[in-house]
């Protein structure tokens, strides 16, 4: 709101033009933001480089995770361009996440595009997103086991391939301080092993067997220790550094 006393010298025709400067004002404000760069936990919250704590505020943008195993030919679900993203800068947003294949970058199991076409083509999209001060979030989303192909969304990430994502991926956005890593996507072990003997007791409340998975894989997920736990990817992308 504008305040303007009765006797202000302001002459009241300028006004406008005071008005239109102000709500451009705070519209670059609310849409620039604070610097999506230099991002880390303190405590428990998020801060840029600047010191400023920062609330995640986005959109998840699909196709990465389920165009390239899909005889498609293309590596993402429509538009990845300027205009998309100014499409989404208009929401107020400042993170965009993106659910990955994990065949699909390490290029196996007959994945197409696969390999440094995909990764080329999301890693342009990354560049593009932080350009505009958008901070990101790589998701692992779509994975299966041994030489059968992703193309759903597992209980789990496995041992199989998850680590050798997992591996890639972070040294490939080691110098990034503006990517999120999201380990994996909505694992659901308790609807899988009989640690959980109904889909009500895993709603109403994890038994412990079921962090136990989530959190080291293998012996501790009956009837699939295929199964990779969360510490373990923890412990991969720190050890690159």
């Amino acid at each position: 709101m504008i305040y303007h006393p009765r006797n202000s010298s302001v002459p009241t025709t300028n006004m406008p033009r005071v008005v239109l400067l102000v709500a451009s004002l705070l519209v670059s404000s609310v849409l620039c933001g604070p610097s999506m760069n230099g991002l880390r936990v303190v405590g428990n919250q998020i801060k840029n480089g600047d010191g400023q704590v920062v609330y995640i505020r986005g959109v998840n943008r699909p196709g990465f995770e389920y165009m390239c195993v899909q005889n498609t030919g293309l590596t993402n679900d429509g538009p990845i361009d300027q205009a998309s993203i100014n499409a989404m800068l208009s929401w107020n947003i400042n993170t965009v996440r993106i659910p990955m294949n994990e065949q699909c970058w390490l290029n196996i199991n007959n994945a197409n595009p696969a390999g440094s076409t995909y990764i080329n083509a999301l890693r342009g999209y990354v560049d593009l997103l932080t350009a505009n001060n958008l901070a990101v979030i790589l998701d692992l989303h779509w994975s299966a086991t041994g030489g059968a192909l992703a193309d759903r969304q597992a209980a789990m990430p496995n041992s199989d391939h998850s680590v050798a994502f997992w591996t890639a991926v972070a040294t490939a956005f080691s110098s990034y301080t503006n990517v999120i890593l999201d380990l994996f996507n909505e694992p659901y072990p308790c609807f899988n092993f009989g640690s959980c003997p109904s889909y009500y007791e895993c709603s109403s409340g994890v038994p412990p067997s079921t962090w136990s998975c989530w959190k080291n894989g293998g012996s501790s997920c009956p009837g699939f220790e295929w199964a990779v736990g969360m510490q373990t990817l923890v412990n991969t992308v720190r050890a690159t550094g």
